[in-house]
């Protein structure tokens, strides 16, 4: 079987460029798109978990509170 070389060696290099090229950019934006999910999903966790622990924490101060004026009268 006999192949021809129709492209020349610029446009084959050029070709080359653009696959290199697309797939530096699709791999960034997929970097891009992990480290976002992950950042939402730090987001969420810190602030869900965050304001609950702040509620339990106010909740036993208001009782050990109430426990201590209890002892005290």
């Amino acid at each position: 079987m006999i192949e021809f070389n129709l492209l020349p060696e610029v446009k084959l290099e050029y070709i080359k460029v653009n696959r290199i090229k697309r797939l530096v950019v699709f791999a960034s934006m997929l970097a891009a798109a992990v480290f976002l999910a992950i950042m939402l999903i730090l987001l969420v966790f810190v602030d869900g978990f965050q304001k609950k622990s702040i509620r339990d924490i106010n909740s036993d101060i208001a009782k050990y509170k109430s426990q201590i004026q209890s002892k005290q009268i």
